[in-house]
């Protein structure tokens, strides 16, 4: 329960875990440990977990952060749609930052962020998001390689930067404006990818070229788990509808269907899952005319296994070259 007496926050943290024991009380150190000259809270959706340790570390968190860690716990599982709408309804900060429960903050994250978005206050910079590395369990953060003659700066990408090139950073580096909210709640399963569209419409993402945050990767992921991923795909098309809807070209649109397609190919040809990725790597007739020429190769390529490695060395490095996209494509945007 939130504190009546807490001073207002400025910037609210929601957290959304499920089964995150193993990694939940360093998710949550890192953020209450943040620097900041304003007031923040954390608000924490446990969905129901069945580890029998998140709701333990989260109802510690909670009571030695009282007034600050504020708990929803669950008793019933909703899924993480539902879980992130109901959790965010109940921030009161202007700025919203998000951060999954088995990633984390590096030191002073908060305080960039919230500086960018201050310093563009009558600007059209709807959120901020910042480089990410990898954590990697009794490691810590490994940090990701930076553009020396960029790192700290601030550039800037719109909502057709995301289509074109696909999400080039992940959801715990984002911090928004609460003004930018649109969709509050969903009858449908909404990935990342389609608020990051509705967010950004009209507006400007600010990129700070600086690791603030660590990202884990492990099975247990929803990305990772069988039974989600064609609940994934549809919300992923569900995505690219809204943005139509919202007003960007069909040929932008279009172009970001077949990467998104082929992105899912590349990952099966990971995988060496050959029969995934040639169906993958097909572009729909409806949507050739807005391929270009890397993806349309790719696909001629997809029928001639043997090639895989040409077709590797295409896509080589595709996420370290993710986490080099902002400062690479989109200064002075």
């Amino acid at each position: 329960m939130q504190n009546a007496d807490a001073p207002i926050p400025k910037v609210s943290v929601t957290v959304i875990t499920y089964n995150h024991g193993k990694w939940l009380a360093e998710c949550l150190e890192s953020i209450v440990t943040q620097k900041t000259t304003f007031p923040f809270e954390v608000v924490v959706g446990d969905d129901a977990s069945t580890d029998g340790v998140t709701r333990e570390v989260l109802a510690h968190y909670a009571e030695r952060y009282a007034g600050v860690v504020v708990p929803v716990f669950r008793e019933g599982n909703v899924g993480p749609s539902d879980n992130y709408f109901d959790v965010v309804s109940r921030t009161r900060g202007a700025y919203i930052a998000h951060v999954d429960g088995d990633d984390v903050m590096l030191p002073g994250k908060l305080q960039r962020q919230a500086d960018v978005l201050d310093a563009n206050a009558n600007a059209d910079v709807a959120f901020v998001v910042h480089l990410m590395g990898d954590v990697e369990d009794g490691v810590g953060v490994v940090r990701v390689d930076t553009n020396a003659a960029d790192q700290g700066a601030v550039t800037f990408a719109r909502t057709e930067d995301l289509l074109r090139e696909g999400c080039f950073f992940t959801h715990s580096s984002k911090m928004y404006r609460r003004s930018v909210i649109v969709t509050q709640s969903s009858d449908e399963p909404v990935v990342d990818y389609y608020l990051h569209i509705e967010h950004s419409i009209g507006k400007r993402i600010a990129i700070i070229n600086d690791v603030l945050g660590g990202h884990r990767s492990h099975p247990g992921g929803v990305t990772k788990v069988t039974e989600f991923k064609s609940v994934i795909v549809a919300a992923y098309d569900r995505a690219f509808q809204r943005a139509i809807e919202l007003g960007v070209s069909e040929s932008v649109v279009g172009y970001g269907r077949i990467r998104y397609r082929q992105a899912k190919a590349i990952s099966a040809l990971a995988a060496g899952d050959y029969s995934e990725f040639a169906r993958w790597a097909r572009i729909d007739a409806a949507l050739k005319r807005y391929s270009d020429a890397r993806q349309r190769m790719v696909e001629r390529l997809a029928h001639f296994p043997r090639c895989s490695r040409i077709i590797w060395h295409v896509y080589a490095g595709c996420k370290s070259v993710r986490m080099r996209v902002p400062h690479l494509r989109y200064a002075n945007r």
